[in-house]
């Protein structure tokens, strides 16, 4: 396995926490690729939806890899695409290549449903995020912008009911370049589906959440709320190890949820499981609030005995989102730990039992760790 880490200095705009508001289908290379990290045909697990046999494959798309995975599947797309985002911008870079791609397939093929649902007024990106939304409803493609009531966190895309590739990644330059980031890519009709059902509810209804979770063999798709308490219960239940890394740790007497998960993390290394962490920090006036609320989680975990903390480069972000337990389940996608983006944001999160991505997951953390 060969992780490549593509460095870059810190740009504007990646994320910070806020309180608020079966068609034809583009064939996927059989090989790995040296443009970051990516594992081809992972594993294929039986699933069911609707009494209809059905499998799940899926890669883990990691760092730079997934530009190119987004670019092949906008490419071949025949049916529909359906894309969630919170940072979404297009003014230069492979990010305005992603506009690009979509306004050229759908100005090819015109019946093509092209349908985006999009953060439009939380951060310093809104306004941002807004010159995508003219760009791409001049070319004839719905955008739908989320509700001031809550945040869209959410970052994901489906092609023709079958691929989804959904996890930490925004798009932005910084993100789909520079970052380290984890986002798992799927050739799969059942989460497909539950993709696609998640994605009509956030249309219909902007403004509520919408928790649910489905579950394709070995494979569960986690929407809105429906993270936490996996998460929890799978820091409660391990017995040998738990590595983590997080892009922010909110530990505070104001975030009872991230505090109870840094409880249960030193519970969890008193009964003799170790626990690595990895979280972000930045230099300079990056989102310095991230690297204040991480730097607190970290001391507290120290000083309750979980000392095999880390942190990356001030010069790299580290946006990904995932835990590995024993060895064996991970749980991974768009969630923070904070009760903000537990309880009020929109976020498509997964749940898998799988040995081989933990231990590349594993491996990802000790390359990063070692690195910064």
């Amino acid at each position: 396995m060969t992780v490549t880490r593509i460095a870059g200095s810190r740009r504007a705009a990646v994320e910070k926490p806020a309180l608020k508001k079966p068609a034809a289908a583009p064939k996927r290379p059989a090989t790995a690729r040296k443009d970051g990290f990516v594992t081809r045909g992972l594993v294929t697990t039986a699933g069911t939806t609707k009494a209809t046999a059905a499998k799940t494959s899926y890669q883990l798309d990691a760092n730079a890899a997934y530009f190119p995975d987004l670019m092949k599947l906008i490419g071949g797309a025949k049916q529909s695409i359906d894309l969630v985002q919170y940072n979404f911008f297009s003014e230069s870079g492979e990010s305005k290549q992603v506009v690009d791609a979509l306004i050229a397939k759908k100005k090819a093929n015109p019946t093509l449903q092209v349908r985006v649902f999009l953060e439009g007024d939380h951060g310093d990106a809104a306004a941002r995020n807004l010159l995508t939304q003219a760009k791409l409803a001049a070319a004839g493609i719905q955008v739908v912008l989320d509700s001031k009531n809550l945040v869209t966190h959410a970052k994901g895309v489906c092609v023709d009911s079958r691929y989804v590739l959904a996890g930490s990644h925004n798009l932005t330059n910084t993100s789909m370049t520079q970052n380290n980031e984890t986002t798992l890519s799927f050739d799969s009709p059942p989460m497909a589906a539950a993709y696609e059902k998640y994605f009509g509810q956030l249309l219909a209804d902007p403004s509520t959440l919408h928790p649910g979770s489905t579950t394709s063999g070995k494979v569960t798709m986690l929407a809105d709320t429906a993270c936490y308490d996996a998460l929890i219960n799978e820091v409660r239940s391990a017995t040998k190890s738990i590595d983590a890394s997080m892009y922010y740790f909110n530990v505070s007497p104001n975030d009872p949820k991230a505090t109870e998960l840094a409880n249960a993390l030193v519970a969890a290394q008193k009964r003799g499981v170790h626990v690595r962490l990895f979280l972000e920090q930045s230099s300079g006036t990056f989102a310095p609030e991230i690297t204040v609320a991480n730097r607190k989680a970290a001391a507290f975990l120290k000083a309750n005995g979980v000392t095999d903390v880390h942190f990356d480069s001030p010069t790299q972000i580290s946006h990904q989102k995932f835990l590995v337990r024993d060895g064996k389940e991970v749980l991974m996608g768009s969630s923070n730990w904070s009760t903000d983006d537990f309880d009020h944001r929109h976020q498509v999160n997964w749940k898998l039992r799988d040995p081989k991505l933990a231990r590349q997951l594993q491996d990802l953390l000790t390359s990063e760790i070692a690195a910064a």
